[in-house]
């Protein structure tokens, strides 16, 4: 799971954050993507991540295997769902022109199955946008600011599932955030010995200590009144633990905020 702060970017068929005269280290991609709105999302992260590259949209295969044959590019990047063939088909095109370039999928849609094969048939990594899970939880952190750290690092898992964790995570994070001035989420990575633990932490109601479990309990809610089904961190939790992980919260109680934390085995 790659996770890059947001920027824009408004070509839609290609992105470039172009070098100076006489600059070095320029990055050519070749963005295999039928949604010209998911390509500009990615070449304006890729961007304000400070990447000196170039994004190149293709959606046909026959687009595909032209620029795969043009020789220009360092890295692959495609979605896993295309009209009229599939990123597996892509994949194995890419391995039979070109095996030395990475290939990336960029995708909210692929199950654990299908990541667990293509990794073996030679995919590189899979990449999911913590920048995503935000935009989904958009109308629960209106009026607040959120802040995402820069260099966070990869991991593998199902997508549409962490995405879940984070969505839920962020929404929380909205939902109780109280009657705070200045409203805040921040996504970050914190080092626990050898250990990276990632968490979501606001400055909102907090969570007395004697509640820190029972917050993750099904259909479990501190107050009655408050929206929502009571599931989402016990969503949350039941997914992580299902990637081997843990998921817990650290709060010194009623509004000194809450961290929620997590980690993932091999991150």
């Amino acid at each position: 799971m790659a996770w890059v702060p947001r920027a824009s970017e408004v070509d839609g068929t290609r992105a470039s954050a172009a070098p100076q005269d006489g600059q070095t280290g320029h990055l050519r991609i070749l963005h295999l993507e039928d949604d010209t709105a998911d390509s500009e999302l990615i070449g304006s992260l890729l961007q304000t991540a400070g990447l000196d590259c170039e994004l190149e949209r293709v959606d046909t295969l026959a687009a595909f295997e032209a620029s795969l044959a043009s020789g220009a590019f360092q890295i692959i990047l495609s979605d896993y769902s295309l009209p009229g063939f599939d990123g597996h088909a892509a994949l194995g095109l890419a391995r039979s022109l070109k095996p030395e370039l990475p290939f990336l999928f960029v995708s909210g849609t692929i199950g654990e199955e299908l990541a667990i094969e293509s990794l073996k048939e030679g995919a590189t990594d899979f990449v999911l946008l913590a920048e995503q899970a935000m935009a989904l939880a958009r109308g629960r952190l209106d009026g607040m600011a959120v802040e995402l750290a820069p260099e966070l690092p990869e991991v593998r898992g199902d997508p549409a599932r962490l995405l879940q964790v984070l969505q839920n995570l962020l929404e929380n994070a909205g939902q109780f955030r109280g009657e705070q001035e200045q409203p805040r989420v921040e996504v970050g990575m914190r080092r626990d010995g050898a250990a990276r633990v990632f968490y979501v932490r606001d400055n909102g109601i907090g969570i007395e200590p004697r509640h820190h479990e029972r917050v993750f309990g099904l259909f479990h809610k501190l107050d009655p009144r408050s929206p929502g089904s009571g599931i989402g961190l016990a969503l949350a939790r039941r997914i992580v633990e299902a990637h081997g992980g843990r998921l817990w919260v650290e709060s010194d109680g009623k509004r000194q905020g809450a961290t929620f934390c997590f980690t993932l085995p091999g991150a």
